[in-house]
């Protein structure tokens, strides 16, 4: 087989380009961290992915439809080549705890008064659509930390029928307008972007 030495590269730079296009198409990782820990296994057929993030938001009074009188915007940024960026939008449906006057969030109490639970909804529009969450939290407001549970219940574009489980975990900003935290979690989704 005599092949002339720029057809042998030719061939070469196809199979690779054809190889990384394999990789990154891919359903994987979002990241490149080590983590190997629990991972949802979505609806037959359903690609699910690590979502590694981090969220900021202040709390906000124009236009907070929010039964309760609670509502925040902020922004989510992905990390590597996660695909979950964009704006967040979060009213709550329900406070518990010190915040309305109860003694504890749990029965019988056992948490201090400074220790609110919330629930509410959330939403992140991205470039590909938008992501809708239901989410059910708590926030310690002595020690500034708070930590969430967001499932998600489908969404628009490429979050139409997602589901999955991200948890959100941080800190009230230092005049607690607001909090900054890190998003964990899996998100399953069935359409590809």
């Amino acid at each position: 087989m005599n092949m002339k030495p720029a057809r042998i590269l030719a061939t070469i730079l196809a199979t690779a380009a054809l190889t990384f296009a394999f990789i990154c198409a891919s359903p994987g990782r979002a990241d490149d961290d080590e983590d190997d820990g629990p991972h949802r296994r979505g609806p037959a057929g359903t690609p699910c992915f690590d979502v590694r993030a981090t969220i900021s938001v202040r709390f906000a009074t124009d236009a907070c439809d929010s039964v309760v009188g609670l509502c925040t915007r902020g922004t989510v940024r992905s990390r590597g080549a996660g695909f979950l960026r964009g704006t967040t939008r979060f009213r709550a449906t329900g406070l518990g705890g010190g915040v309305v006057g109860e003694a504890s969030i749990v029965t019988p109490p056992a948490e201090p008064p400074t220790t609110w639970a919330y629930s509410g909804e959330l939403s992140i529009a991205t470039a590909l659509g938008t992501l809708e969450l239901e989410d059910a939290g708590v926030f310690d407001t002595a020690r500034g930390t708070f930590t969430e549970l967001n499932r998600a219940v489908g969404g628009t574009g490429v979050f139409r029928g997602a589901t999955g489980d991200l948890f959100i975990f941080g800190y009230a900003h230092d005049d607690f307008g607001g909090f900054d935290g890190t998003i964990r979690g899996d998100l399953c989704v069935s359409r590809r972007w």
